[in-house]
């Protein structure tokens, strides 16, 4: 494992260019331009590396040959990041990170192939991010879904992915918010969630937020198939 970070724009670790290490997981939460064009000569070297987390791609970084990160089955990374390691490979669980730079409506026609591989996505962060719709048709396999706020169509998109089992709503990473849906609302909302979706299991919605989070935990309104009123549970906001 290896976990990288960045204090005021200056790194606190370094690409081990010159090591033999095989890395199984990569958390790459680091800005820095001239390092990022070094990782893209460090990651053909990891064959098993199995995560990539948190992975802040430009378009100017040389990508990958396709053959390379076979083992790779987890990633989360802006539009860029995604563009250039998910065609080609086998990636299981997404987290596409919203990123101030990324166009309002990406295009995603080199994903088509690929994004019907994944099991677990998860859409949106800290910044303005794709609508479902945009995405919804192509998700096929997906399973586990969180929306982080709720577009014009994410909704209404649900029924398009065939084997949703679990659904999260969450709030924008850093937002105060009253929720991603109206406690009034919620029961109406989620009843027919479960009709467009005959295979979902639960919806989660989470509750009022105001930054930052006490300990990190972001508490969640959890809607069971059936039930008339939810649990509450909690989760970890990251």
């Amino acid at each position: 494992m290896l976990v990288f970070r960045s204090v005021g724009g200056s790194l606190e670790a370094y690409i081990p260019s010159d090591c033999a290490c095989q890395l199984e997981y990569l958390d790459w939460q680091c800005t820095s331009e001239s390092k990022g064009s070094e990782l893209s000569h460090f990651l053909p070297t990891q064959h098993r590396l199995r995560t990539i987390q948190n992975l802040q791609w430009r378009p100017d970084y040389q990508v990958p040959p396709p053959f390379s990160l076979p083992a790779l089955s987890t990633l989360s990374g802006n539009y860029d990041a995604i563009k250039a390691l998910l065609p080609g490979r086998t990636v299981t669980s997404l987290h596409w990170i919203s990123d101030v730079k990324d166009v309002r409506s990406p295009d995603v026609s080199e994903l088509v192939e690929p994004l019907g591989n994944l099991e677990t996505f998860r859409l949106g962060g800290h910044h303005e991010r794709p609508s479902l719709v945009l995405l919804a048709e192509h998700l096929s396999k997906v399973k586990v879904l969180e929306l982080f706020g709720v577009k014009p169509g994410d909704l209404e998109s649900i029924d398009k992915l065939p084997h949703l089992e679990e659904l999260k709503v969450s709030v924008q990473w850093g937002s105060s918010s009253d929720g991603p849906i109206s406690p009034r609302d919620a029961a109406s909302v989620v009843s027919k969630l479960f009709v467009a979706v005959p295979t979902l299991q639960y919806v989660d919605i989470a509750q009022p937020v105001y930054w930052p989070i006490p300990a990190f935990c972001q508490a969640y309104d959890r809607w069971w198939r059936g039930s008339t009123k939810p649990e509450t549970i909690q989760h970890l906001p990251f």
